[in-house]
């Protein structure tokens, strides 16, 4: 695997990998699907929801131009889904993600939003759904795991690359939120 490929597993990609071991989930994004998971991916932005087709999503919803995605949820998984990684830092991903759950179900804390979330602790009581947090930390032999599986099932992390004489331009993307669920790599 080369460095351009491999940049993205140390931050992102390890960040996804454990959000979907956390989940601790029957067979049945990228690493989800190469571990046989059923995905749903939601965002509001289309170009972000096509790189989630691409890597084999089952279903996409853009929950801004879909008002019924919830209830769409809930009639594709028979009553909605056994986990859910909130990878947003927007205060409303973390809002809407226990009405996607079915009961038993586990929601997996990924990005931290500025804003002060909540959550039903009676909901939370009632063992309705249980809330994990998954990070980038990892051992050695994690990131080699993760490193094989995106290897293994030819997982191609959606990459922009730079030469290091380009790293205004690069900053200038990151700064206007133009990322597109690209991770930007330095190439020097």
């Amino acid at each position: 695997m080369n460095a351009e490929k491999a940049a993205p597993l140390f931050c992102a990609g390890i960040t996804a990998y454990n959000a979907i071991l956390t989940a601790e989930l029957e067979e049945g994004n990228w690493y989800a699907k190469a571990l046989k998971f059923n995905v749903v991916a939601l965002d509001i932005e289309d170009n972000v929801l096509e790189q989630a087709r691409q890597g084999g999503a089952d279903y996409f919803f853009n929950i801004k131009s879909n008002p019924d995605f919830l209830g769409q949820i809930h009639q594709i998984t028979s009553g909605g889904l056994d986990a859910v990684a909130v990878f947003t830092a927007v205060k409303a991903g973390f809002d809407i993600a226990p009405a996607m759950l079915r009961t038993g179900a586990k929601l997996i804390v990924v990005r931290c939003p500025p804003a002060k979330i909540s959550f039903n602790a009676t909901e939370i009581a009632l063992k309705r759904y249980s809330i994990l947090g998954a990070n980038n930390s990892a051992t050695k032999d994690r990131l080699v795991e993760c490193a094989e599986v995106t290897q293994h099932h030819n997982i191609e992390p959606p990459i922009r690359s730079f030469k290091i004489d380009q790293i205004d331009e690069m900053v200038g993307i990151m700064q206007a939120g133009k990322l597109g669920g690209n991770r930007l790599v330095v190439v020097y």
